[in-house]
């Protein structure tokens, strides 16, 4: 069996095809299990501009299409719910409380297409497994 060619892509094109994603990336139209996949693998590229584009449409990816779990889906007993939420402000002068958390997203942030399970599970195992990969993109972006 011969083995596979690989090609390599100019990375003037992968850039161009990067930035065309991440601006085409719409609330109402998940994207496929290769466009997640594309972008995960420019995560952490050498190339600085190539990375700061596969952060940003990742970190997309992330707050649109992924299912949200509410607490009040895994906690059934409501005497086990959070009185109150002060994310570590010590020096806030208003607390968060629970009826905060209860009001709904305005329209424009809710997203009207999820990601499938596989996707779901594709994005997990990538940040369960290449932690340190990303957390090195994320420096190297900022």
């Amino acid at each position: 069996a011969k083995p596979k060619e690989s090609v390599q892509i100019h990375w003037k094109y992968s850039l161009m095809a990067s930035i065309l994603i991440w601006k085409s990336l719409r609330a109402n139209m998940a994207p496929t299990r290769d466009v997640i996949e594309f972008v995960l693998s420019l995560i952490g590229n050498k190339i600085p501009t190539i990375n700061r584009v596969a952060i940003s449409a990742l970190s997309v990816i992330l707050h649109t299409y992924v299912p949200r779990v509410h607490y009040t889906q895994v906690i059934k007993d409501p005497a086990q719910y959070p009185v109150e939420h002060t994310f570590g402000w010590q020096s806030a002068k208003r607390v968060v409380n629970i009826n905060d958390l209860r009001v709904a997203s305005p329209l424009y942030m809710r997203p009207t297409a999820e990601l499938d399970a596989e996707c779901v599970s594709l994005l997990h195992a990538f940040v369960a497994n290449h932690m340190d990969v990303l957390c090195k993109a994320l420096v190297d972006d900022h």
